[in-house]
């Protein structure tokens, strides 16, 4: 049998004990500790002792896979570790039994314990297994404080900013099923939230959710504004002729990639189609001015290839030429475009959102649950 010993950052693999029984012990000399409470240096030797936690996991695969599973399964105190050992497990495996036991770990976490932003990657990764997450978004929903900050993106990500996330990572169905229970949350806050969220969803369910009179008066006065934002009927403003049309919109939106292989095999005629372009202007210097608003023209008035984002005569034609049948394919690029915890998977999804408000409103749509 093997043993795995941990010693000033090094695996050592020996004869011994069994390997559950190795993960076991190093678990009990690497947790147990609560991350807020720690000083900075301590911090520093917490978090070297747990990478070497996870690479004593690594190297006792699969064995580790089953053991982390029944630990977590078994874990009745230590929030820190079902978050932790939820995201080692899921990096490990995949699999159905897998994905369930890092949800049931993770809806049992301590959020008090963890920072927001790893907690909402770990629910998108399950949620794009297609795990019903919604236990898990509402724990985010309803917990007192989640804000975080994002360094690499310079952001703050609030209640608002990480349930869109969250909600907007899942099917319409599934939002439209969870989120009207947050309608009745003890706390303002809470509730507010979850009403623009709804509104944001753009499904008959979820202004049908909006329309009762006693959810609007339980509302802020500032947000029962702003969800008038999406949820009355508003003419469409007239605009140019569309540049795509319907069949061109839909291959678009079909062929968007939404990972690196998928990424990988676009970019050939990204780059044919990027130069094409940039050949009709052959005399503009790198670094000018006119270099700088020739890309912005281009997003602009240009084929998307990997974002709608700033794509404007692309929505302008979306909105003209869509159907009410296509608003199921268009809500699925949507919540498909939420690829992490990030600005720019939120302007994505609110590129989508416009889109899918626009159509509603040229269309009239759910006109028994919308405001004229």
């Amino acid at each position: 049998m093997l043993i795995i010993a941990i010693c000033q950052g090094q695996v050592t693999v020996t004869f011994g004990r069994p390997p559950c029984e190795s993960l076991q012990n190093a678990k009990k000399r690497t947790y147990g500790f609560h991350p807020r409470q720690l000083e900075k240096a301590q911090r520093a030797e917490k978090s070297s002792q747990m990478d070497d936690f996870w690479k004593l996991a690594k190297q006792l695969q699969p064995t580790s896979v089953k053991c982390l599973a029944d630990m977590l399964s078994e874990e009745k105190d230590d929030g820190f570790f079902l978050f932790d050992g939820a995201a080692l497990l899921y990096s490990l495996d995949q699999s159905e039994t897998s994905t369930a036991a890092v949800r049931d770990a993770a809806l049992r976490s301590d959020l008090n314990e963890l920072d927001a932003a790893g907690y909402i990657r770990l629910v998108l990764n399950l949620s794009s297994h297609g795990v019903d997450v919604g236990p898990l978004a509402i724990k985010y929903l309803t917990f007192p404080k989640v804000e975080a900050y994002l360094p690499f993106h310079s952001m703050k990500l609030d209640r608002l900013e990480g349930g869109t996330i969250l909600f907007g990572s899942m099917p319409p169905s599934q939002a439209d099923k969870y989120l009207p229970q947050a309608l009745s949350a003890d706390k303002p806050e809470v509730r507010n939230t979850a009403a623009m969220l709804l509104a944001f969803a753009m499904t008959e369910d979820s202004f049908k959710a909006l329309k009762s009179p006693s959810v609007l008066q339980s509302l802020s006065a500032d947000t029962r504004k702003q969800l008038l934002d999406f949820t009355r009927y508003s003419p469409p403003k007239p605009v140019a002729a569309p540049k795509f049309s319907r069949e061109q919109v839909l291959k678009i939106l079909r062929r968007m990639p939404h990972t690196k292989e998928e990424y990988d095999a676009l970019l050939p005629e990204y780059t044919k189609y990027n130069d094409e372009q940039f050949a009709q202007h052959p005399n503009i210097k790198p670094g000018s001015k006119e270099l700088a608003d020739l890309i912005r023209q281009h997003i602009e008035e240009g084929e998307p290839f990997f974002g709608i984002s700033g794509a404007k005569r692309f929505a302008e034609s979306a909105i003209q030429t869509l159907r009410e049948d296509d608003l199921d394919e268009l809500r699925e690029a949507r919540r498909k475009s939420i690829q992490g915890v990030s600005d720019e998977a939120l302007y994505e999804y609110f590129a989508y959102t416009q889109i899918l408000l626009g159509v509603i409103n040229r269309l009239d749509l759910y006109r028994e649950f919308r405001s004229h």
